[in-house]
């Protein structure tokens, strides 16, 4: 759990929210990573110890019932919390920017260019001057705001940001 607070208050941030803003079952396998791991490392590292000592497991005065029930109200709060997290990171009306940015020309770039190349029209172009077109869309991405990015319609706020430059991007090619 830890883990994830130092992911949100780090560079990590938009990764973190974004999993938890469009819940899927890759970002539910990330986030439960996440939350397993702490005590993965744990039960590996009394394994080992027990195993190396050949120690006898000493009888728990707690029930196992009870530790799992402490689990599961534990990890339904940690789940709540980064779904109030994704949805106050997206609700922000700031210009993307860093990290987010990034990953967002990136997913852009590579969708564009797979595009550009399945085009009838792009026979002729090379690959140089398909990724010099996708790059400019990309620059125009530069208005979005988080909340438009968080949006069910997120494509058609992409699609009102690269319009004006579509005219400007094709004559570069």
């Amino acid at each position: 759990m830890t883990l994830l607070v130092i992911g949100a208050l780090s560079k990590d941030g938009y990764k973190l929210a974004s999993y938890a803003h469009t819940p899927a079952a890759d970002s539910l396998a990330y986030l439960f990573g996440q939350l397993a791991f702490a005590p993965l490392l744990f039960l590996v590292i009394a394994a080992i110890r027990n195993g190396v000592k050949g120690a006898k497991l000493r009888s728990s005065s707690a029930s196992a019932g009870k530790q799992a029930l402490i689990f599961f109200v534990i990890a339904i709060s940690v789940v709540a919390s980064l779904k109030i997290y994704g949805e106050y990171y997206f609700s922000r009306q700031d210009v993307i920017s860093g990290e987010a940015r990034t990953d967002i020309v990136q997913s852009f770039m590579s969708g564009c260019v797979r595009s550009q190349q399945n085009m009838a029209a792009n026979l002729g172009a090379t690959e140089t001057q398909m990724d010099s077109y996708c790059n400019c869309l990309a620059s125009s991405l530069g208005s979005l705001t988080y909340k438009q990015i968080g949006m069910s319609n997120a494509m058609d706020y992409i699609k009102r940001a690269i319009e004006p430059a579509v005219p400007a991007c094709q004559a570069k090619r």
